[in-house]
């Protein structure tokens, strides 16, 4: 069993310690994407993607989301963590970020996981409850509209879903 009741995996470490919490900083993997690129960096700041249209539709952006995932399980205190038999938790709790396969961790535990997402809803992340909501009354993360939604509105949100769709799927395969 851990000996912490609570491990905290983040880019952002508090100063003081709890004798309660582990805390596996990873805020390397910020740093070496900021060392790589800036321009690109700058591209994927939010304020610089919202009603943009391309960006967030692109394979860049959700394998640039994969990447920082899989960058994120490759760190070696993470490997460590989740290699070691003896660990074992109530629940896991996990931020969706443009990204499943990190849903595989809490049956390494063999408990239940807990998604929360930091956005407001949209679909991708209502489609992980129940099913993708009706484009006419839900719009996309990173659009600018906002309902009641004229015709040619409820358009583009239907092939703003239909086209990253899509998208995610061809990128699966």
């Amino acid at each position: 069993m851990s000996t912490y009741p609570v491990v905290h995996v983040t880019s952002f470490p508090r100063n003081e310690t709890d004798a309660r919490l582990r805390e596996i900083d990873v805020s390397d993997i910020g740093t070496r994407l900021r060392a790589q690129d800036a321009v690109k960096l700058e591209t994927f700041k939010l304020r610089n993607m919202v009603g943009k249209n391309n960006i967030s539709d692109s394979l860049f952006f959700l394998y640039m989301m994969y990447n920082i995932h899989r960058q994120v399980l490759e760190e070696k205190e993470i490997v460590d963590l989740l290699s070691d038999p003896r660990e074992q938790f109530d629940v896991v709790i996990l931020e969706w970020l443009f990204s499943n396969f990190i849903a595989g961790i809490a049956p390494l535990f063999q408990c239940p996981l807990i998604w929360f997402g930091s956005t407001e809803a949209h679909w991708q992340v209502l489609k992980i409850i129940d099913e993708s909501p009706n484009p006419s009354f839900n719009v996309d993360l990173f659009s600018t509209n906002r309902p009641p939604l004229t015709f040619w509105e409820r358009t583009m949100e239907l092939w703003t879903m239909l086209k990253r769709s899509a998208i995610i799927r061809i990128s699966k395969s």
